[in-house]
């Protein structure tokens, strides 16, 4: 049997990563494999993921492995856990690293960089060095490259960091099955949001590259019209701190929540009327797993008018998109939270697509394809 042993020194707040990683396992293994996963810390989904049969490894590691100890620290880990493949989601410090130690250490070593979102180079520096070296990279240390966005394909090609043989689009995948409508339950008391007021979830980490401004300013416009309706953001990150705060300090501060990273996220899609997908103004991204999760649980979406989301989505399947203005989300949403009847067949609907096409199953053999393409030669 041939064992492949996957590192992903993956953030802890991946929320759907356990998940994702669980089903993974599962294909490989249904396919002949062997599969042990190396992750830098404890999960609370570790227990199912060992009960399955997968062998689990923990091995802590710096987020940005920079300095000489930290990246004595990462070599010790690949040749001590004898690492086939490492599937890395950060962004060019750890891929460099990654990579170097590959070039110069661990030439057979297979690496797989997930764009998950995007090189958000906001500045000069950034931009100067991070070009080259992730054109370096991409072009002659990573054997594959997987965007999870046609978006995102199309920048990172556009930059030339991936050679078009060894770069593929995979849209993200959603537990639907855990995602159930039925077992899910209300939130309202634990946020101490009153019964009957209508309630707008943001699901996403508080990353730099994400338009918050947007969010925050559409739901001001929103809140001076409908007085019944509150924002609840779940996730964490750099950002959090800073949006907080500037939240809380207005006039609308009693109605937004925080609730950092969670677990259980269908309750909050349960609980709310309403998401907002996040837009990313870098690559105009809109689409990330909140609107998969959302439509899973039969919540309607809000959106930007760019990026991948429009051409996957439209109001047949209870996802609505504008402008990136906030005047126009503001509108937006209110109009959808006035809906009828007809939004709630739209949701069926939206439900039935994510089941039929955006599953966390078919997510995961597209990437037990590329594993065995670079790895067993399959």
């Amino acid at each position: 049997m041939n064992i492949l042993t996957l590192a992903d020194f993956s953030p802890p707040f991946l929320g759907s990563f356990g998940k994702s990683q669980l089903e993974l396992s599962s294909v490989v293994r249904e396919r002949g494999h062997g599969f042990r996963l190396c992750i830098p810390s404890e999960q609370p989904w570790l227990d199912a993921f060992r009960n399955s049969g997968t062998g689990v490894d923990i091995v802590p590691v710096d987020r940005y492995p920079t300095s000489v100890n930290q990246i004595r620290h990462l070599e010790r880990i690949i040749s001590e856990n004898k690492i086939d493949i490492v599937h890395t989601h950060f962004g060019l410090e750890h891929l460099v690293t990654v990579a170097l130690l590959k070039q110069f250490r661990f030439p057979e070593l297979m690496l797989v960089h997930h764009w998950r979102g995007g090189p958000a180079r906001s500045n000069v520096i950034k931009r100067l060095i991070g070009t080259p070296l992730y054109k370096y990279v991409g072009r002659y240390l990573l054997d594959y490259q997987i965007t999870n966005s046609q978006a995102i394909y199309d920048q990172i090609s556009r930059l030339g960091f991936a050679p078009s043989t060894r770069i593929e689009c995979i849209y993200n995948g959603v537990d639907t099955e855990g995602m159930s409508i039925s077992a899910a339950r209300e939130l309202r008391s634990e946020l101490n949001i009153p019964q009957g007021a209508k309630v707008i979830l943001h699901v996403r980490n508080f990353r730099v590259a994400v338009d918050f401004d947007l969010i925050v300013n559409a739901f001001h416009l929103l809140a001076d019209r409908m007085k019944d309706v509150y924002i609840v953001f779940v996730g964490d990150g750099e950002m959090r701190g800073s949006i907080e705060t500037q939240l809380l300090n207005s006039a609308e501060g009693e109605r937004a929540r925080f609730v950092g990273t969670a677990v259980r996220l269908e309750n909050y899609y349960f609980t709310a009327d309403l998401t907002i997908s996040s837009w990313e103004p870098w690559c105009s991204e809109s689409i990330n797993n909140s609107v998969y999760e959302s439509l899973a649980m039969e919540t309607p979406i809000v959106g930007v008018n760019t990026g991948s989301l429009p051409s996957l989505f439209d109001n047949e399947q209870g996802v609505f998109t504008s402008e990136p203005i906030p005047e126009k989300m503001a509108d937006l949403m209110k109009l959808v939270l006035e809906m009828g009847p007809e939004l709630k067949e739209a949701l069926v609907r939206g439900r039935k697509k994510v089941e039929d096409e955006h599953s966390l199953i078919s997510w995961a053999r597209a990437i037990a394809d590329i594993y065995e393409r670079i790895f067993f030669g399959e």
